[in-house]
């Protein structure tokens, strides 16, 4: 099918080629233009590749010159063209046998809103219904960085020429849950034979093409089996969790931390003993302007909620305690993955590369995203993350050109200074008497 439509698109534009004068282009130029669409799935708040889709079936909705809401499939195919917007949208021509043609701004309601999804399974319906193709399964990407059961979905409102672009964001969430021993507990981890979820729902019921929320029954509540555990990589600062396990995608959901008999309880089995307790009620946003603010858990959209769980034996009457639930933006990493880590400076390349992007003239903002934000005053605040080298470096550390931003240490340290230390002493290139005056 991909095929066809690829050459009922080089056909249609080779009549263009042949209509159309040469200052007209076959696909941007004349009264009646044709539309093309491109998309990227939504980077995050890091700066990272653009997640730019290329390839692969979408459905795009429109409301026609009839006002009524109509569906075409846009086929996104480079096919040689060197050009951004490689999403051909086609509707039928209402001709018998049927043929396909590029959807034309002429067949479109002045204003109509424009929404874009993955779901090809339906073509023509506001209200997808949804069933167990998109029930809660492990996180593995595919070529368009997302997973069989993801939804990735965007809206554009009030285009009324020119060609659509499309930043997609992801509307079933993620979540993983990393799991470590207490000091003390003698229990190995390596005995682990399950990993459960109690009281959540595992399969959505509809998605809503028109605002992008996907719904849910609270009677399909069961238990989610989490799977294989995974050796875990070794963090920063005091949490370092042995095992996690895989990342999952489920329909966003609430719940009613009031109600203990409906609230989700984590299940851990080791050698045969249950360890069990329900979740914590709060979780952390570890990006944006409410970053560390505990907030009531959910699964949200679009977002990775990462469970921290310490089993124990040396606390009566329970087993399993938890640190704040952690819940990160989504990230397009190319082949990588789409989980973000928080913004800021890790190691020595990360602050090397944040001291040659300030010092540019002009700044490199897009680098400096990687590390921190900019304030409402145009002022930057650096976030570290990691003892970045030791004092012995510090002699030859880069430098940086001036004062005026601002670093959140958070309890770490720059070549052995701290945010006690007179940093800006340390850090900040000194210039001399001669150069902060001029020549006497």
């Amino acid at each position: 099918m991909k095929t066809r439509i690829v050459s009922i698109v080089t056909g249609i534009m080779g009549l263009c080629l042949a209509s159309c004068s040469e200052r007209e282009d076959p696909v941007t130029g004349g009264g009646d233009d044709f539309i093309r669409v491109s998309a990227s799935v939504d980077a995050g708040s890091r700066a990272q590749e653009s997640g730019d889709i290329t390839s692969g079936k979408y459905i795009l909705s429109y409301q026609n010159t009839s006002n009524a809401t109509s569906f075409a499939e846009v086929t996104f195919d480079e096919a040689g063209d060197e050009s951004t917007y490689n999403g051909f949208p086609l509707i039928n021509a209402e001709e018998t046998p049927a043929v396909y043609r590029i959807l034309r701004w002429s067949d479109v309601s002045n204003g109509s809103p424009f929404t874009l999804d993955n779901l090809i399974t339906d073509k023509a319906n506001k209200s997808v219904p949804l069933s167990g193709e998109y029930e809660a399964s492990p996180w593995t990407e595919n070529p368009t960085g997302t997973t069989d059961n993801d939804i990735i979905w965007g809206k554009i409102s009030g285009a009324t020429s020119g060609n659509l672009e499309f930043t997609l964001t992801h509307r079933m969430s993620k979540i993983s849950v990393e799991i470590a021993a207490a000091d003390g507990s003698s229990i190995d981890l390596s005995d682990i034979s399950s990993v459960e979820l109690t009281n959540v729902v595992t399969v959505p019921t509809s998605f809503n093409r028109e605002n992008g929320n996907v719904s849910i029954s609270e009677a399909q509540k069961e238990t989610l089996d989490l799977g294989e555990l995974e050796s875990a990589t070794e963090q920063s600062g005091d949490w370092n969790p042995s095992y996690t396990t895989k990342e999952y995608i489920l329909p966003p959901q609430t719940f009613n931390f009031s109600d203990n008999t409906s609230r989700p309880e984590l299940k851990v089995t080791v050698n045969n003993t249950t360890y069990s307790a329900p979740l914590n009620s709060q979780m952390l946003n570890e990006n944006g302007d409410n970053a560390d603010i505990p907030v009531t858990l959910a699964f949200q959209s679009g977002r990775h909620l990462t469970i921290r769980a310490t089993l124990s034996r040396t606390i009566d009457d329970i087993s399993i305690t938890f640190l704040p639930a952690v819940v990160e933006k989504w990230e397009y990493k190319g082949e990588v993955g789409i989980l973000a880590e928080q913004l800021g400076v890790y190691d020595e390349d990360d602050y090397a590369d944040l001291v040659e992007a300030y010092n540019k003239a002009p700044k490199d903002t897009k680098v400096l995203s990687k590390y921190g934000r900019q304030e409402t005053d145009g002022i930057w605040t650096f976030e570290i993350f990691g003892n970045i080298g030791d004092e012995d470096g510090l002699e030859t550390a880069p430098k940086f050109e001036d004062d005026n931003f601002n670093l959140e240490f958070n309890n770490w340290s720059i070549y052995g200074i701290s945010e006690t230390d007179n940093w800006k002493e340390s850090l900040i290139e000194q210039q001399s008497e001669e150069e902060e005056g001029g020549e006497v």
